[in-house]
């Protein structure tokens, strides 16, 4: 499946191809010095691949998120639990950090109110390579009503609240489609 490039952000899921820990360098000239044989291998050519609008991201919340103790534009982070895959080929593996953050919160101050708490995902970050890319996912958004009060607990914890601890599982459908570049390993030149 190749993808267009038409204003997505792009994720690249391999550096180079072959052995060593380093990053490898890219030479602009593609001709060895008069006298000498290419002994280094080439950068692997790369392969577009889209992940669409509607994919499920399955995610473990890292941070905790809560109605009475989250603030707006608070950062969360998670890491994706299964991996996104395509015709059989992975794009995203599970491990990809998802960094997202708090877009509404209200706690319930009284047994008639709703507390709610809202949150999207904004970036996914390769958990080997490093790179980032933009994403865009529906707000997902919880709500619990106030209920009765717990009279031995004061404010906002004397009420329900929406809670979501460090290892709560979420699940967000992405908006807007984006790219993965991976190398095609049958085209490196050795």
């Amino acid at each position: 499946m190749k993808a267009k490039l038409s204003g997505c952000g792009v994720l690249l899921l391999a550096l180079t191809v072959g052995g060593g820990a380093g990053a490898a360098r890219q030479s602009t000239s593609t001709a060895a010095p008069k006298g000498e044989t290419k002994s280094s291998p080439r950068r692997a050519p790369y392969q577009d691949y889209q992940v669409p609008a509607g994919t499920w991201l399955f995610i473990e919340l890292r941070t905790p998120v809560a109605s009475n103790t989250s603030q707006r534009w608070d950062a969360i982070r998670g890491v994706l639990k299964s991996a996104v895959t395509i015709d059989g080929v992975e794009l995203v593996p599970s491990g990809a950090v998802a960094l997202g953050t708090v877009t509404d919160v209200a706690p319930a101050l009284q047994k008639t109110d709703r507390a709610h708490v809202a949150f999207r995902f904004n970036v996914l970050e390769h958990p080997i390579t490093g790179s980032r890319v933009p994403i865009r996912t529906e707000i997902r958004a919880l709500e619990v009503e106030g209920g009765k009060k717990n009279t031995a607990a004061k404010g906002s914890a004397a009420f329900n609240q929406v809670r979501l601890e460090s290892g709560a599982e979420v699940s967000v459908t992405l908006l807007e489609p984006f790219v993965v570049r991976i190398p095609d390993e049958s085209k490196a030149v050795k």
